[in-house]
């Protein structure tokens, strides 16, 4: 017996439907997690930069959620006082905040590198 969970197309029986009417199957490559990197940063006023290794060859999926006080949010992320982005290289994760208050900004960043299986 095995396991897992597919989706299909509105139309088409999960169960019955081919492949190319499925949404979403566990039975191909999915993402796996790979690593989960968590960092304390405290961003000046203006442009921010921090630059966190991924030890691997090739460009890897990444998510990447900041915490500002109690309130968590997905990269990339506006508020009225900053916003933040981040790129990914063959050797880098690359973080970019803009703050634009009058003082600086603590934040938790948690990035979750995600594979293919």
């Amino acid at each position: 017996m095995t396991y897992g969970i597919k989706a299909s197309e509105e139309g088409y029986d999960v169960k019955s439907a081919p492949y190319r009417h499925l949404t979403f199957t566990t039975e191909k490559g999915v993402f796996k997690l790979k690593e989960t990197l968590s960092y304390s940063r405290t961003a000046s006023v203006g442009r921010n930069h921090w630059v966190f290794s991924h030890g691997l060859d090739y460009r890897p999926a990444v998510i990447c959620w900041i915490k500002i006080g109690s309130s968590w949010y997905l990269s990339p992320g506006l508020r009225s006082d900053s916003e933040w982005t981040h790129s990914v290289d063959n050797s880098n994760i690359h973080f970019y905040f803009d703050n634009k208050s009058d003082g600086d900004i603590s934040f938790t960043i948690k990035i979750l590198i995600k594979l293919w299986s």
